[in-house]
């Protein structure tokens, strides 16, 4: 169990064990010396505690397509409501072992500074296919996607598709 506290003002939630920490919460919350009232209560843990492989994963609605290019990178796009990047992957030049990702997924800020949002593993599954898996750096949330090679579709293009659950 963790002691939280709730800013009635601000209605921030602080999570801590020690009061030390505590009264440097309240000094750094109430910098111009305004008082704030705090109310505590014992709750018990909350699932955001839960380690990311044992948290539910709740299925997006995400489109994208990724083509393999000359140089054995991939370009594409991954989009869903909230949002619509052009991304690349590129061959992981940190890859020491075989668990370590294939690929690294890079995308253009606004500031058009390159910035790395994932990485991919290159895959078998059990019939054979080759097929691409995914996880993306998305408004804050990972999300795990597979990329896909269609019978209609051109050689090297994949769509991506979103795990579920």
């Amino acid at each position: 169990m963790s002691l939280q506290l709730v800013c009635e003002d601000l209605r921030l939630r602080l999570r801590s064990r020690d009061p030390v920490e505590l009264q440097q919460a309240q000094k750094r919350l109430s910098p111009c010396g305004r008082t704030f009232r705090f109310s505590a209560c014992i709750l018990p843990p909350s699932p955001s505690c839960l380690s990311p492989s044992k948290q539910r994963r709740y299925p997006m609605a995400i489109d994208g397509q990724i083509t393999r290019t000359d140089d054995d990178a991939f370009t594409g796009w991954i989009a869903s409501l909230t949002f619509d990047v052009d991304i690349v992957l590129t061959q992981n030049p940190y890859k020491k072992e075989d668990k370590h990702p294939d690929f690294e997924i890079t995308t253009k800020t606004p500031r058009n500074r390159e910035i790395r949002i994932g990485s991919a593993w290159e895959q078998t599954s059990k019939a054979g296919n080759d097929y691409l898996s995914l996880s993306v750096m998305v408004n804050g949330q990972q999300v795990r996607v597979n990329a896909l090679r269609g019978k209609d579709d051109p050689e090297g293009t994949y769509r991506l598709v979103p795990l579920a659950g």
